[in-house]
């Protein structure tokens, strides 16, 4: 048995984030473009794009944003937003 399990990666991070959207229950044009922002970070963070990784998840956080109180209610988006923004801050972004 390991001792010690290294850090997840940005990658692992980004996909625990797009599996909270998924347990939600949101209608499919909600979740859809959310975990298609989140694929596109964890494709960015894979190639070591982190600076398009953070963007994706800036676009995630505004359209999660844009759904808060109507289609998402406002403490989940909340709670999506701190998410993103916890792995943004994660990897050195703003």
């Amino acid at each position: 048995a390991k001792i010690f399990d290294p850090p997840p990666t940005p990658s692992q991070t980004v996909t625990n984030l797009m599996a909270q959207v998924n347990v939600v229950s949101l209608p499919v044009t909600v979740t859809a473009p959310l975990t298609s922002t989140l694929t596109a970070a964890t494709a960015a963070f894979d190639r070591g794009q982190t600076n398009a990784g953070v963007n994706q998840l800036q676009a995630f956080q505004n359209k999660v944003s844009a759904q808060s109180g109507k289609a998402i209610p406002t403490a989940t988006a909340d709670a999506l937003i701190a998410a993103a923004q916890s792995i943004i801050n994660a990897v050195g972004g703003r």
